[in-house]
């Protein structure tokens, strides 16, 4: 029985083959290595940037500082009173960004105040002498006009209709104040003119209108 093929014995081209087919495969596997904890490295550095950033924002959202409460419901045009307003600490996070902690003497609130609600700059007039000064938008001018026959009341956005012309004479106005048969309403600089020529002839018709109506 014939003996088996011995193998050849290693040549030197096979000795250099397979040297360096280990030197690459451990040059590979370090490089692996390496970028496997260089990618540990920028995660473990984002993580903890993330979690001092999330610290130092929950750290600024509840620090408290003091602003001017309503400790009583205050209505639109009211005056400001020490009785009616307080001091009172409110989270960074709560606190608007026009929140007051003081009122000049003589201001007004041009909007409803419920109990707790915060005192803001937009919401006060210190310049009003009066509640319907306070109550007045920008741009607007306040005028009493007769109107015995509607049932418009404070707060009611209405149009007013020219009764020579039938046409509108103001396309909307919001009621100010309502005294027995005359309402003040507020009405748009650039309507005025209307509104007057309107009253120094026939007079108006005053139509209360829904809120969505309102456009422009």
């Amino acid at each position: 029985m014939a003996a088996p093929p011995r193998p050849p014995f290693p040549t030197p081209l096979h000795i250099m083959v397979g040297g360096s087919l280990q030197s690459a495969a451990a040059r590979y596997r370090l490089l692996r290595i390496a970028v496997v904890v260089t990618i540990a490295v920028f995660v473990a550095a984002a993580l903890e940037r993330a979690y001092d950033n999330a610290a130092d924002a929950e750290a600024a959202w509840m620090t408290t500082g003091n602003v001017l409460v309503a400790t009583v419901d205050i209505r639109a045009g009211e005056l400001l009173s020490p009785s009616s307003v307080a001091e009172m600490p409110v989270p960074a996070g709560l606190r608007p960004p026009d929140a007051l902690t003081s009122v000049e003497p003589g201001a007004r609130t041009t909007v409803h105040l419920a109990i707790g609600e915060i005192l803001r700059s937009a919401r006060v007039d210190s310049r009003a002498g009066s509640a319907l000064a306070a109550l007045l938008p920008d741009h607007h001018l306040a005028f009493t006009i007769p109107a015995d026959d509607t049932e418009a009341v404070t707060g009611d956005l209405v149009r007013l209709y020219d009764l020579t012309t039938r046409r509108v004479a103001v396309d909307h106005a919001r009621v100010l104040d309502r005294q027995d048969d005359k309402i003040t309403v507020a009405v748009p600089e650039r309507d005025t003119r209307f509104l007057i020529e309107a009253l120094g002839t026939g007079g108006t018709v005053v139509a209360i209108m829904r809120p969505a109506e309102v456009g422009g």
